[in-house]
């Protein structure tokens, strides 16, 4: 059994819901359906409040969420824009 992460981007233009199906196709094309067992890969992201200066601090932050299975979501600025960074992770 492993595990599969990854930091995904997405413009806060997005709606959440849009955001949430990206994000469990990415767990469902990552996943091992058998180790993640009947109820399948986690969907739910919890939305923080916290937003990041730049990209390299969101992720730095999120890298330590990694290893709990939760979808993580926070913002950070780049180039005078805001982005949700996710955290995915799915057994694989």
């Amino acid at each position: 059994m492993g595990h599969a992460c990854s930091i995904l981007m997405f413009p806060v233009s997005m709606t959440k819901d849009e955001i949430q199906e990206e994000c469990y196709e990415w767990q469902l094309y990552n996943a091992d359906l058998y180790e993640c067992g009947p109820q399948g890969p986690r969907e739910r992201i919890y939305w923080t409040s916290r937003t990041f200066p730049d990209r390299k601090s969101a992720e730095k932050y999120l890298d330590g969420t990694f290893g709990n299975y939760d979808q993580t979501a926070v913002r950070f600025k780049e180039n005078g824009k805001e982005f949700w960074a996710i955290a995915c992770e799915v057994h694989c």
